[in-house]
């Protein structure tokens, strides 16, 4: 079996499926989806939001947006209400991703937790967010995990950053996405 990270060429028939004539998602072309879904969240201009509501109503609008401009946009729903999207429960606790990407028939393709700078510095903003994440990620087929810092709370790279998100992605399907806002 292909590992998630490997590709089959495109156009071939090994990477396109059809059920009732229209065309399914396998997993290269379910990588391919998220894969360009981060690319539009690390370049989507950003600027300053008032509050985690603010920008989770931005990005819903942006993916959206995007989501429209793809082949698929009539199989894929983007969530923001509370009430439509799944909820995870683990370790006595319950809770659901900001936003939800749903596949057609599939109510769980893809979790996006967002997470903003300001609110607890101690706590941090992404080691809370990476927790929620992996809690996510037993229930999705991805997650993406959206950190928008404040300008001025940029944390130094340390030598483990770039293993723990590898480590994220290959163990756990977890894209981590940190962005800064500009002031």
């Amino acid at each position: 079996m292909p590992s998630l990270t490997s590709r089959p060429p495109t156009g071939t028939k090994e990477n396109r499926q059809f059920r009732g004539g229209r065309e399914i998602l396998n997993k290269g072309n379910k990588l391919k989806f998220v894969e360009n879904l981060c690319q539009k969240l690390e370049s989507e201009p950003l600027g300053y939001f008032d509050d985690e509501a603010s920008l989770e109503d931005f990005l819903t609008k942006a993916i959206g947006d995007w989501k429209n401009s793809t082949s698929h946009k009539d199989e894929i729903q983007v969530w923001n209400d509370r009430f439509m999207i799944e909820r995870v429960r683990a370790f006595n606790w319950k809770s659901q991703p900001d936003i939800s990407i749903d596949w057609k028939d599939n109510r769980t393709f893809v979790a996006l937790e967002i997470k903003r700078g300001h609110e607890d510095r101690r706590r941090g903003p992404v080691k809370s967010g990476i927790g929620q994440a992996i809690i996510y990620s037993a229930k999705y087929d991805y997650v993406i995990l959206f950190c928008l810092l404040m300008a001025d709370f940029r944390p130094e790279l340390h030598e483990y950053d770039e293993k723990i998100r590898s480590d994220l992605w290959d163990k756990h399907r977890i894209k981590v996405i940190i962005r800064y806002e500009q002031p």
